[in-house]
């Protein structure tokens, strides 16, 4: 059996999960990346030994420079040559989702649908949900996320028996924490890029609120991660005078990440929306008690409050401010046992999860198979006549 997936280019995260499911041998995999580079410089990635085949479709151009009509036409091309027996489809919402689909309807062929949205990422209108209905309703089975992402696909009409979970995961042996390290003082973590959705200004009030409260010795604050808000959150720190108590990694490469975690005494994923939040998954294979945003899609998974960790509203400095309070007045032994929860959630959340879950969503997608309809083909060429 052959399988192709189209990406918008490697990242490690994909490498790993890719891996793991084609070692079971159950299929031979042809894994193609629009671009071979990435926005996010620390994320570019060159597979080595890998035990799928990789193909890239344009070397050297960013995906988002690329028209969809021109991704479009080089997949299927390559689909032309390659005759596979069943096509994974990278979400509904990016360019490489869009050009899979088209090729569904193309070639009529099993299809599953890979998907990680919530029906609260964003202000849901009836006209663009209509239009994903129909987009998705030509593939035969889905694997998502989390609860959530499964909640949402069925709002959309997609049948649960078909749906399978185990979509965002990360290879937990890269960011385990070696049985013999010893921490160093502690502090607060965070790690994402410096966009509006990622709420750091909100959490660096929430911090500066922390240091005016705290009857403890304070922690310091750092985050890992860079973007345009770079400049806009530099200036924020000065205006609040904490220059000293926070620190900018920048963007930190995937092998060295793990030990930032390591140190962190609490992990904080702050954002607006999610449509889950990979860092969280790392955070807890480290060791880390989490703190994050009930927006994030992993929150109703991963997090179990009390236990290790807790939600928060992201629209909320004070909400922040008081996990911040709550982890520091913890007592270090009591923060160990949550970070070893945290170990222990996440373990059923690697990627051999999504080896298996992957696995059974393709014996169904070929064992029950939904064919494209009219609507579908339709629809995606105007959207390719559009660029959409």
């Amino acid at each position: 059996m052959k399988v192709v997936l189209l990406i918008q280019n490697l990242v490690p995260y994909y490498n790993a999960k890719m891996d793991a499911f084609c070692r079971n041998g159950q299929a031979e995999v042809v894994l193609a990346q629009i671009s071979d580079c990435d926005a996010f410089h620390v994320l570019n990635f060159q597979s080595r030994n890998a035990s799928y085949r990789l193909t890239t479709l344009f070397p050297g151009i960013p995906a988002e420079r690329l028209p969809l009509k021109k991704i479009t036409d080089a997949l299927i091309a390559l689909l032309r040559r390659e005759r596979p027996d069943v096509l994974c489809v990278c979400g509904f919402g990016i360019q490489a989702g869009k050009a899979m689909l088209a090729a569904v309807a193309e070639f009529r062929l099993p299809a599953v649908i890979f998907s990680d949205s919530n029906w609260y990422d964003f202000p849901r209108r009836w006209l663009r949900e209509a239009v994903k209905k129909i987009l998705i309703s030509s593939c035969s089975a889905a694997l998502v996320a989390g609860r959530d992402a499964g909640t949402y696909l069925q709002r959309l009409g997609f049948p649960p028996e078909r749906i399978f979970q185990g979509y965002d995961v990360v290879d937990n042996s890269h960011f385990a924490k070696p049985a013999s390290y010893e921490k160093s003082s502690p502090y607060f973590f965070a790690c994402a890029r410096f966009e509006e959705k990622k709420n750091y200004l909100r959490l660096i009030d929430a911090f500066a609120d922390y240091c005016k409260r705290s009857a403890h010795p304070l922690w310091e604050l750092k985050i890992a991660g860079d973007g345009e808000l770079r400049p806009v959150i530099e200036r924020h720190i000065q205006e609040l005078h904490l220059g000293t108590c926070i620190e900018l990694l920048g963007a930190v490469k995937y092998d060295e990440i793990p030990q930032f975690y390591w140190n962190a005494g609490a992990f904080f994923h702050a954002s607006t929306t999610e449509q889950w939040g990979l860092v969280v998954n790392e955070a807890m294979a480290a060791g880390c008690p989490v703190f994050v945003s009930r927006y994030c899609g992993c929150a109703a998974d991963l997090v179990h409050p009390g236990v290790n960790g807790d939600v928060f509203d992201p629209f909320s400095v004070a909400e922040m401010t008081k996990m911040m309070l709550k982890v520091t007045d913890l007592s270090a032994e009591k923060r160990a046992e949550m970070g070893r929860s945290s170990e222990e959630i996440i373990r059923n959340w690697g990627v051999d999860r999504f080896a298996s879950q992957l696995q059974l969503a393709i014996q169904t997608a070929i064992r029950m198979p939904r064919r494209a309809r009219w609507c579908n083909r339709a629809l995606l060429k105007i959207m390719a006549h559009l660029g959409k």
